[in-house]
């Protein structure tokens, strides 16, 4: 990712910019142990076409989504960008539901898992619904877990740029702290 980040001419130009592409990268892995592109490729097309692409414009576009019925990005006369926000939304969507059904299947056929996110949250699930042969709780439903998978996304990707945001500005007012850091690196 970071000979990516440093190849990317065209990119962010904005300290805000650029560590909220990092956090998407960051929680792309942590959630799915999958890399992606630091560019973006959704500038080619009309559609996102990764998980990196759609999380981007689901995130800087939820209250246009929470606001709206799901029925209207699908609207054919609708601005590119609103016919973009609604292939994002389903990409996004049908991108989570193949990550729980491989987990599914993995756990299935006696596999460990993944270890991300997602195998974890299934795990969990799987394993609240049984218990020595009795219902102990009752199990996340494959919602449930899309759910639970978007507000990690959306919550940890807010919070990890704004850290990484601060923790630039941070070192750049505090240059001893900079060479520390280079020595240690």
């Amino acid at each position: 990712m970071c000979r990516s980040m440093l190849q990317y001419e065209d990119g962010p130009n904005t300290t805000s910019d650029d560590t909220r592409t990092v956090a998407l990268h960051v929680l792309a892995y942590a959630a799915f142990q999958r890399s992606h592109p630091f560019r973006s490729t959704s500038y080619q097309s009309s559609h996102p076409s990764t998980y990196r692409d759609s999380i981007s414009i689901i995130l800087k576009n939820i209250l246009v989504i929470i606001v709206l019925p799901a029925a209207i990005f699908r609207i054919l006369f609708l601005p590119h960008r609103w016919k973009q926000i609604g292939a994002a939304v389903t990409n996004f969507q049908k991108y989570m539901q193949e990550q729980v059904l491989e987990e599914q299947a993995l756990m299935a056929q006696g596999k460990q898992g993944s270890g991300t996110l997602i195998s974890n949250l299934v795990r969990a699930s799987e394993e609240q619904g049984t218990g020595h042969g009795k219902p102990r709780f009752k199990p996340l439903s494959d919602e449930e877990i899309l759910g639970n998978i978007f507000v990690f996304n959306f919550a940890g990707h807010d919070t990890t740029a704004i850290a990484l945001a601060y923790s630039v500005l941070l070192l750049v007012a505090h240059p001893k702290v900079q060479v520390w850091i280079t020595e240690e690196l």
